[in-house]
């Protein structure tokens, strides 16, 4: 496992850390979009929240930040 620096957060500004396994991440960004098999495929043991924030770089806290209140 290794440290993976995400995208800078849209919501704050900030770049984050994900761990993950490194040919797993490898496939991740090195497949084209339309091949690749879907994160949650590439990273089952990766909670919905790690997961998005290797896809888009927003933080679990950021996310929830984002969009308290809709829905309820």
């Amino acid at each position: 496992m290794f440290a993976v620096t995400t995208k800078e957060c849209i919501h704050c500004g900030q770049t984050g850390t994900v761990m993950v396994d490194p040919e797993k991440y490898k496939e991740f960004i090195e497949t084209p979009r339309h091949l690749r098999r879907l994160v949650q495929d590439i990273f089952p043991d990766h909670s919905k929240e790690q997961r998005e924030q290797l896809m888009t770089g927003v933080h679990p806290e950021c996310f929830d930040d984002m969009f308290r209140g809709e829905g309820e």
